[in-house]
C-alpha cells in the first residue's frame, strides 16, 4: 500500500465529512491518534474518536443538517473549515505523520485561524515571540496568545505543539 501524503489525507477527511462516512478516514488514523476539541472535554484516542465520529456523523444524518466545507492548506498545515446549517465556521486541523493522521483539533474558526496563522508565521519565520513580547504589544496580542495557549493550559494542546 502506498503511503498517503498530507494533501491526500486531507482530501479523505473532506470526503468523509461530505459523505458523513467515518469509515473513509478510520483506516487512516494512526494507532497513537489523538483528537482534541473546544467542545469535547477530554482528549480522545483512536478508539474514542472512532466511536465519537461514527455517532457524530449519524447524528448529523438524522438531523438533516447541511455541512459546507472549505479546504485550507498553507505552508504544510492541513485544515478544513466547516459550516453547519449556516452557523459560525468551525476550524478542523489535522496533523500527519508517516502517512497516517496522527491528530486532529477542532475549535471555533475565529480562534483556530488566529492560532493557525500565528503559529504558521512563527514556524515559517523561525521567530517565536516570547510571552512578554506579545503581552507587551497590546490586548489583541495577549488575546491571541491566550487563545493559543488555552488548550495547553487545560492539558489539551493543539496537535502541532
Amino acid at each position: 500500500m502506498n503511503t498517503l501524503t498530507g494533501d491526500e489525507l486531507l482530501d479523505l477527511y473532506i470526503e468523509a465529512w461530505t459523505k458523513l462516512d467515518a469509515e473513509i478516514i478510520i483506516p487512516h488514523l494512526a494507532s497513537d491518534f489523538q483528537y482534541t476539541s473546544f467542545w469535547v472535554l477530554e482528549t480522545l484516542d483512536r478508539q474514542g474518536y472512532t466511536d465519537y465520529i461514527r455517532r457524530k456523523f449519524e447524528s448529523i444524518k438524522q438531523s438533516d443538517s447541511q455541512i459546507l466545507l472549505k479546504r485550507y492548506n498553507t505552508t504544510g498545515n492541513l485544515a478544513i473549515g466547516l459550516i453547519q446549517d449556516g452557523r459560525e465556521e468551525i476550524f478542523l486541523r489535522i496533523a500527519v505523520k508517516d502517512g497516517k493522521i496522527n491528530s486532529a483539533w477542532m475549535t471555533p474558526f475565529s480562534e483556530g485561524i488566529k492560532c493557525y496563522d500565528y503559529l504558521s508565521w512563527s514556524v515559517a519565520s523561525g521567530v517565536a515571540p516570547s510571552f512578554l513580547q506579545i503581552l507587551g504589544r497590546n490586548f489583541v496580542g495577549f488575546s491571541l496568545l491566550a487563545s493559543c495557549l488555552l488548550p495547553i493550559l487545560t492539558r489539551r494542546p493543539p496537535p502541532w505543539l
